[in-house]
Formats: C-alpha cells, sequence, structure tokens
C-alpha cells in the first residue's frame, strides 16, 4: 500500500555554529541544529543535533588527528522505540597525506563509536557498536 500525504506539517528550526581559527593545527569546530515539528494530527514534536569536533593537523609531515562528538535528540517516534539520550558517539580519525604523480590524497584509518554508546534502540536499526573503517581518499 502506497503512502498518503495527510495532514498539514511544518518544520522550523535553527541552526548555529562557531569554529575557531586555527592555533598551531588546531581547530575546534561545535554546531548545534534545533528542528521542532509542528503537525494538525499530532503533538508537537522537537529533534535536536549538537556535534563538537578538534581538527589537528600538522602540515610538516602531512598528518591529521580529528576527535569528533555527535549527539542526537529524536521524539520517541522517529524510531518506533525507546531512544536512549545519553550518549554522545565519539569517533577518531588518524590520516597522513600523499602525492603521487598529479594525484593528491591521505590514507586513513578511523575508529567509530569508541565508547560504544547507544543514542537510540530498534530491533531493526541497532546502534552499531565500535567498528573500524580503513581507506584511501584521492583529490585531483
Amino acid at each position: 500500500m502506497p503512502w498518503a500525504n495527510t495532514g498539514s506539517i511544518r518544520i522550523n528550526g535553527v541552526e548555529i555554529e562557531g569554529v575557531t581559527d586555527e592555533f598551531y593545527g588546531l581547530t575546534i569546530t561545535g554546531n548545534f541544529t534545533l528542528a521542532v515539528e509542528d503537525r494538525d494530527d499530532a503533538d508537537n514534536d522537537e529533534m535536536y543535533t549538537a556535534n563538537l569536533i578538534g581538527d589537528y593537523r600538522n602540515q610538516e609531515y602531512g598528518l591529521r588527528l580529528q576527535v569528533a562528538g555527535h549527539y542526537y535528540w529524536m521524539p520517541d517516534w522517529v524510531m518506533g522505540e525507546e531512544p536512549s539520550h545519553d550518549d554522545f558517539i565519539w569517533d577518531v580519525l588518524l590520516a597522513k597525506d600523499f602525492t603521487c604523480s598529479a594525484v593528491q590524497g591521505e590514507i586513513y584509518l578511523k575508529g567509530h563509536n569508541l565508547l560504544n554508546g547507544k543514542q537510540f534502540w530498534d530491533i531493526d536499526f541497532p546502534n552499531p557498536d565500535r567498528w573500524l573503517e580503513a581507506g584511501v581518499s584521492f583529490s585531483f
């Protein structure tokens, strides 16, 4: 059965972000987003996210280290189950720049959900536990 659009929904929100100037290779970024859903057929709900990112770059050696935290507050109806609103999800990235002919890029290793946090519980779409990602990205 196809979904049908019914009623009226308006989403209002605000975003704010701040980034520091680089200080000895270190930059800190913080941002916050709030979205409030105004519905005809249900209570108004709000959801918000926040990010905190520390990024260190050593130009001389072509190294980059990034630590990033993500917080997500969602209403209960989004995932259909009871959310857990108490965890930041923390990731860390270590990368090394390289140049090969006309192609530049970086080799990286990224650890996701380092503290094994949970932001929601859903039988079909659970939070992934900690996991690693490794790869190469190219710029040309």
